[in-house]
């Protein structure tokens, strides 16, 4: 395995442990914290209710909006101790008018729900503070009392829609504290009301400080079930039962993602195609080669050009063609620098180039000479010798320095004041 394949591997675990840490953390912690949600096999869940409702065909419905489209449905809201989420005033506002409308609210909370919530809105903004209540029964001016490591206790109870007076098994923990007069109390002890219900437009509000009363640890108690039946299928009654699941965190509307972060073969998938990328990615690392950069390299100088390319030559047995090149292009070079046409500067006509060039000029007709003499006699260390002399000069040229001497000290007082001067 190379280098890179290691990297790949060891960045791929953290990758992973991220993204499933962000796909099932929310719900594993919703199924992990016990609630009261129809959804819970526990203590205080209210499964048990929920499948009985559908074993008598009470139509029990599962509603896990934000109380947005009420209105497409008629029947009971059941509210169930929420702990996950707050209510905004809002959907408090959109509720009441749903049962305004004659629909039935009935609510189930204790005060550690209400306390649980109260810190959790502490800890919001200032600004966004107005807009979120406790919960339904604050929302409607009820507030709760404790009395705590009080037993259970039975307390006698009479509905309307029940012929006769029963008694029921009820956590003595918590109790409403003393209602508006609006309200009408139907359980109650020495401690406070229990069991309340009001009035409001067509429909009516049922308040009952113990949800334990309609969990699955006490709902097999048969007066506890009577009870419970006679406030949801009761005299009058029409339409769904809807146990609220937004507000115990098992919200909005099913998408693709929720689903993948809830199951695990999207999570098996996911660790899968990971797999796949990381050898996949390796591979056509390891069958490409290394990276190499777009930019092309430049200014090299002369020298090494004119090195490599009597190299080149040189082990084709081909130095002297090679000299022949370069003094073509020195020569048409020096040509378009000093003025002078290509055929003048002829082996023919150099005494006739040489009158015409400035005076302190560069000696072509030695450099030539030297060089055609290299040419001809295809020594090697002659050629390359040549060859390099001619790069020199033309380097000079590039530079503006084509006054220097070839065959003269270059250090000399007279060569030195010209360049100097350049």
């Amino acid at each position: 395995m190379s280098t890179r394949q290691k990297i790949l591997l060891l960045l791929s675990f953290p990758l992973v442990a991220l993204v499933s840490a962000l796909l099932i953390g929310q719900g594993s912690n919703v199924e992990l914290i016990p609630t009261s949600s129809s959804y819970s096999t526990g203590p205080p869940g209210t499964k048990a209710l929920y499948l009985l409702l559908q074993e008598l065909h009470l139509a029990p419905v599962r509603y896990r909006k934000a109380f947005r489209d009420l209105d497409s449905h008629v029947g009971i809201m059941i509210v169930t101790d929420p702990k996950h989420t707050d209510y905004t005033r809002r959907q408090a506002r959109n509720l009441e008018e749903w049962v305004k409308k004659g629909n039935q609210l009935l609510i189930f909370e204790s005060a550690r729900s209400s306390s649980s919530r109260a810190a959790s809105v502490d800890s919001v903004s200032k600004l966004s503070l107005k807009s979120v209540v406790h919960g339904p029964a604050s929302y409607f001016g009820l507030r709760l009392k404790e009395f705590p490591h009080q037993p259970r206790k039975e307390l006698n109870v009479r509905l309307p829609e029940l012929r006769q007076q029963i008694a029921i098994s009820v956590s003595g923990e918590t109790r409403w504290q003393e209602p508006s007069a609006e309200w009408t109390v139907l359980a109650t002890d020495e401690s406070g009301p229990l069991l309340l219900t009001k009035k409001i437009g067509e429909g009516r509000i049922f308040a009952c400080s113990d949800p334990s009363l309609i969990s699955n640890r006490y709902i097999d108690r048969e007066q506890n079930l009577r009870l419970a039946l006679g406030l949801m299928a009761g005299k009058g009654r029409r339409g769904q039962i809807l146990f609220d699941e937004f507000h115990h965190g098992h919200r909005t509307e099913e998408s693709f993602w929720t689903y993948v972060g809830a199951s695990v073969f999207g999570w098996v998938l996911f660790q899968i195609a990971v797999g796949f990328a990381v050898f996949f990615y390796s591979r056509r690392a390891e069958l490409a080669g290394r990276f190499r950069s777009l930019s092309r390299e430049s200014g090299r100088s002369k020298l090494e050009y004119v090195d490599s390319m009597a190299n080149i030559f040189e082990t084709r047995k081909a130095a002297s063609a090679a000299l022949e090149a370069i003094l073509q292009r020195f020569l048409g070079r020096v040509s378009r620098v000093i003025g002078i046409p290509l055929k003048s500067l002829e082996e023919e006509s150099l005494s006739r180039a040489r009158a015409k060039i400035p005076e302190g000029a560069v000696d072509l007709v030695a450099l030539i000479k030297e060089t055609r003499r290299a040419i001809r006699s295809g020594e090697q260390g002659e050629v390359l010798e040549a060859a390099r002399s001619l790069a020199r000069h033309e380097s000079n040229l590039n530079k503006g320095l084509f006054r220097t001497l070839v065959g003269r000290d270059p250090t000399s007082a007279k060569d030195a004041k010209v360049l100097s001067s350049r």
